[in-house]
């Protein structure tokens, strides 16, 4: 009974310790084609990036998945970007779409929280559809809607993070391993 006690807690530890942000697409795989005919800035890509220049008020850029991903209201997304010139906090809309091309959710962003232009950063967004759709993604447009001024950005990836209840529950069974043990030891 103590190993399997023993092999409960370790799956569980196991458990917190993998749960990170599941990257839902990287932006210079193969799996992400960047869509030239919607979009408008200079882009180019790389084996790991997408860099996207805007030095005009704003644009579009965009792209279609070959693997779609699920996607669900609860989620928390994060955009992995970084940048060249000077940031001068860009609000943007991350907009997905399934493989029809019709909208299924709508995000909001700004890139005031990147500070540094050699370090990706964290960016969390916020759902502002009302309408929310679970159809698998298929495409992601982002559209940029800052002033004027040359700045590149380089987008890494979108990722999902765990909400905190997650680690709560986690937490809760883990603290209901340990009491279950506990007892078992005082009772032998």
């Amino acid at each position: 009974m103590k190993n399997t006690i023993k092999a409960i807690a370790l799956t569980f530890v196991a458990g917190i310790l993998t749960c990170n942000a599941q990257t839902l697409t990287n932006f210079g795989t193969t799996d992400f084609l960047i869509e030239t005919d919607i979009t408008n800035v200079t882009n180019s890509q790389t084996a790991t990036t997408a860099t996207i220049t805007s030095g005009e008020a704003g644009g579009i850029f965009a792209g279609t998945l070959t693997t779609p991903f699920s996607l669900s209201s609860t989620d928390s997304i994060v955009l992995v970007l970084s940048f060249t010139g000077t940031n001068r906090n860009t609000p943007f809309d991350l907009e997905f779409f399934n493989s029809s091309f019709d909208k299924v959710a709508t995000y909001q962003g700004y890139t005031s929280a990147a500070t540094s232009a050699s370090t990706p950063t964290n960016l969390g967004l916020t759902l502002t559809t009302s309408a929310f759709s679970d159809a698998p993604v298929g495409a992601i447009q982002m559209t940029l809607n800052g002033e004027g001024n040359s700045i590149n950005y380089t987008l890494h990836s979108v990722s999902v993070v765990p909400e905190p209840s997650t680690y709560a529950l986690m937490a809760l069974g883990g603290l209901g391993l340990f009491l279950a043990a506990r007892r078992r030891k005082v009772q032998a």
